[in-house]
């Protein structure tokens, strides 16, 4: 689910059937079947994933949001060969859609622009979202009397540049 007027996606596990995109790529996971894998990172994560899994014989579709699934790849010059691989493997690529509800095996995604509802049933989800943000050390010493600031992953889960911005800004400011 997400938050309301959040275009990024919240799934809760509350199935050993819902894993992080980071415990396929790492290993860590092994999905089969049905994949259906949620890309709301933009990155080469949900992609590389869902090029393993078919690579693996599971039949797999990748979600988005965006417009494109791995908007990034563009970036990168990685688009061309990602799309002409993605076809090969027959992994499917559904764009404007928001996963709005997860039960069971059946996914809820809202096409966005239109207001349709769709639902999927998978025998596995798949979810590159970006991370929670980490302050347990920011929370650990903000009475400590030292000045603290939070930056990068404290303040709210970000790539690296973001994060150096954070940093240069408060660096500036003390």
């Amino acid at each position: 689910m997400s938050a309301p007027g959040s275009n990024r996606t919240t799934i809760q596990p509350d199935s050993d059937r819902v894993v992080d995109v980071r415990d396929v790529l790492t290993g860590a996971a092994h999905p089969a079947g049905d994949v259906l894998v949620v890309d709301d990172l933009g990155t080469a994560a949900a992609p590389s994933a869902a090029e393993l899994l078919a690579t693996r014989g599971c039949t797999v579709e990748v979600v988005t949001a965006a417009l494109v699934v791995g908007q990034d790849l563009g970036l990168t010059l990685d688009r061309p060969g990602w799309e002409r691989r993605a076809a090969d493997l027959r992994i499917r690529r559904t764009t404007e859609r928001l996963v709005t509800a997860v039960e069971g095996r059946t996914v809820r995604l809202l096409h966005h622009p239109t207001g349709a509802v769709e639902e999927r049933d998978v025998d596995w989800l798949v979810v590159a979202a970006p991370p929670r943000a980490d302050d347990e050390l920011w929370t650990a010493l903000r009475d400590s009397g030292l000045e603290v600031h939070r930056v990068g992953d404290c303040l709210a889960p970000r790539r690296a540049g973001a994060a150096t911005l954070d940093g240069d800004r408060v660096g500036l400011a003390v």
